[in-house]
């Protein structure tokens, strides 16, 4: 059934059509000053809405690869081995989980029907918010199958090892981010391939520079492969980063009891995106919409259910005696799931650099998301867009008690009327006056006075040298779906 289920779909994936562009040519965006990411996953529920999300803001990255591959939870078989056979050192807690050959296995060319079908429909309206969607066609090109027959399985250069590795050996010398939310044996393949053609080579040193220079690591992904490769000795100096993500926040329980925001209950949801607002976001999964996840047991089909429960998995498990501490969420109808998704790249003017915190920012982003639905159904002029803000000056240097003006500047393409904010984010602050043993900042006031688009902030008088202060300039725009744009200041005390 699997085999012909895989038949059908490749089948359909091949009769349909990839292309919605309009009569006049595509003027070619400039990603240059884009966060350049590759996305490697197993497609669980989490990673299926990730990708969903990733279409919606797909302006707002280079995207130059989404690969499928295997990890822990899901791996599709090859048809002839079974995972301890293939991996000795694997990460799959099930019973006898050496004895599998597949597990809760993903949708074959699942990314591809997402763009296929899904962005294809809503690409017309949403370039025309937007000029830098990419085309279908070119999301296409970055998408490919890697190594999806096991977890850990590194035995085979595939579509998307190649393409990762030929990502790592171009001339774009951007960071290059690679996600891993599922396992990072896609990833590894593609480095262990490097290794065997280069190394030993006279161009090995030219090309450890090279990929060493660019490549981050972003997690090591769900399985032991990082470890049973080797790769960090093969590449020295290799760089590994931690994924943050504005909207994995409000995900599985965080939906559910007394205090639930408002934005992740189904009443918000429907109306805000999953109904009549597009292919991508009405196919995003909630709890209790009717999808089936292909591949997964009852226990994880949230489509057809309103709990989570994973003290359900435990009989199956050999090693998940923390699920005792795992409490029952029950939710309703289209209340948010989950989500992995590497929204960070989405540009809404907060830096980097700072500990921002992303669920402190959970109520702007799915604003944010609420407006961008209606650039998949609507033309230009009927949409809400961001504000713009800048400022010539995000750094200052103070000594502790001094008055410190602070000014920027903002504008709205739809003329929309702007509310200004200036505060201090405590936790996004280093102060050693109120920062505990673990490292946290406690709470604490900054005399703030603001006017329009300018501020005066007062530093603490017991502030020391290298104590730091962040200073959001939040700029919120007063529509319908309004959107939240922020220039963010750091003051360091000298």
């Amino acid at each position: 059934m699997k085999k012909l289920f895989a038949f059908l779909m490749a089948t359909m994936l091949m009769v349909s059509s990839v292309s919605v562009m309009a009569e006049e040519e595509k003027k070619e965006t400039d990603k240059s000053t884009l966060p350049r990411v590759i996305i490697t996953t197993d497609m669980e529920v989490d990673d299926a809405n990730g990708i969903l999300l990733t279409l919606m803001y797909a302006n707002e990255m280079d995207i130059a690869g989404l690969v499928s591959t295997a990890g822990m939870w899901h791996f599709n078989g090859d048809g002839e081995h079974t995972l301890g056979e293939i991996t000795s050192n694997y990460r799959c807690n099930v019973v006898d989980a050496d004895k599998l050959k597949e597990f809760r296995p993903a949708e074959p060319g699942q990314i591809a029907r997402f763009i296929r079908t899904f962005y294809t429909e809503d690409y017309q309206y949403l370039s025309q918010n937007c000029p830098d969607y990419p085309t279908p066609e070119e999301l296409m090109a970055v998408y490919a199958e890697g190594n999806i027959a096991f977890e850990g399985d590194v035995r085979f250069d595939t579509d998307g090892s190649n393409l990762i590795k030929a990502a790592m050996l171009d001339d774009d010398m951007r960071p290059l981010y690679i996600h891993h939310w599922g396992g990072s044996n896609t990833t590894c393949r593609a480095l262990l391939s490097i290794y065997e053609e280069y190394h030993g080579t006279d161009k090995w040193e030219e090309v450890l520079a090279k990929v060493v220079g660019k490549v981050v690591m972003v997690g090591e992904g769900e399985d032991y492969c990082v470890e049973n490769t080797g790769v960090k000795d093969l590449f020295p100096g290799l760089k590994f980063g931690r994924m943050n993500s504005f909207f994995s926040y409000p995900s599985y329980g965080a939906a559910a009891g007394e205090n639930a925001a408002y934005y992740v209950k189904g009443a918000y949801l429907l109306d805000a995106f999953k109904r009549n607002h597009g292919q991508i976001l009405g196919h995003l999964y909630l709890m209790d919409d009717g999808q089936v996840i292909y591949g997964e047991p009852m226990v994880a089909q949230y489509g057809l259910k309103t709990w989570v429960d994973w003290k359900e998995l435990r009989p199956n498990y050999s090693n998940s005696s923390y699920l005792d501490f795992v409490p029952r969420w029950d939710m309703e109808s289209y209340d948010w799931m989950c989500c992995q998704f590497s929204s960070e790249y989405i540009n809404v003017g907060l830096r980097q650099e700072v500990n921002n915190q992303p669920g402190n920012y959970t109520e702007m982003m799915f604003e944010e998301l609420a407006a961008r639905a209606d650039w998949a159904i609507l033309p230009y002029e009927e949409c809400n867009h961001a504000p713009v803000v800048s400022a010539d000056v995000l750094d200052f240097t103070a000594a502790s008690g001094a008055t410190v003006s602070l000014s920027g500047s903002a504008t709205d393409p739809d003329g929309d009327e702007l509310t200004i904010t200036f505060s201090v984010p405590a936790y996004a602050c280093k102060y050693a006056a109120k920062t505990a043993e673990d490292g946290k900042v406690s709470e604490f006031e900054i005399p703030v006075t603001s006017d329009g688009s300018s501020a005066q902030v007062t530093i603490p008088e017991d502030a020391k040298a290298g104590d730091s202060f962040v200073v959001n300039m939040m700029v919120k725009d007063q529509a319908e779906r309004p959107m939240t744009r922020f220039a963010q200041f750091i003051i360091t005390v000298e």
